[in-house]
């Protein structure tokens, strides 16, 4: 966190990866620090959007880019009423922002939903699953219990559950489940090891109290 006259600061002199101006307030992601860790051969990973995603790919464009949606809008105000940290008006932006964010899904390379998500998708966009899948590299549905469907343009791939041994917090589990995702993409493992590593990773968060971490 900095003055705003030193985040415009590093603007003017391109210290920035990317940035963007939301609610009267600026974020973005010093250059620096990412190019530091890029050439120490870590990953770096970015939970951004889609503005931020678009100055990201310009300047990487050898960059992964995943497309996530909230479990849903209700979800969403929860967690940001939860967080106590903004406005009656500025929480109401902020939805009226997600479903407007729904449009850019198309520009990333992967979209990962729920059931639910991908319902709201198909409804905001007009297209179905089928025209979804032809404009990405892969189409990820989550279905809690029953596993998970992998889409890309050459074939689905349904994926088996990982059963849980004990049920403690499901809390974090679907961003467990992308962490497992997102190892497996960038490994380069094929789909179903991919979907089945998420599936586990979920089980695993579910069997312990805390978040996915």
């Amino acid at each position: 966190f900095i003055l705003k006259k030193e985040f415009e600061r590093l603007i003017r002199s391109d210290q920035l990866l990317e940035f963007a101006q939301y609610v009267d307030n600026y974020y973005g992601t010093p250059l620096p620090y990412v190019r530091e860790k890029l050439e120490q051969g870590r990953d770096v990973i970015l939970e951004i959007d889609w503005q931020g995603a678009r100055q990201v790919r310009a300047a990487l464009p050898g960059c992964i880019t995943i497309f996530l949606l909230p479990p849903s809008l209700e979800a969403l105000k929860a967690r940001l009423n939860g967080r106590a940290t903004d406005s009656p008006a500025v929480i109401a932006r902020r939805l009226a922002d997600a479903v407007s964010d729904m449009s850019h899904w198309a520009e990333f390379d992967y979209v990962v939903v729920n059931d639910y998500e991908s319902n709201l998708l198909q409804q905001r966009t007009g297209w179905d699953e089928k025209d979804i899948v032809s404009r990405v590299k892969a189409y990820i549905t989550t279905k809690g219990p029953k596993g998970a469907v992998i889409h890309t343009p050459e074939k689905t791939y349904d994926i088996p559950p990982a059963h849980e041994r004990r049920v403690v917090d499901p809390t974090g589990c679907g961003d467990a489940f992308r962490a497992g995702l997102l190892f497996g993409i960038e490994n380069g493992y094929d789909w179903l090891t991919i979907g089945r590593m998420g599936n586990l990773m979920g089980a695993l968060k579910v069997e312990h109290p805390g978040t996915q971490n």
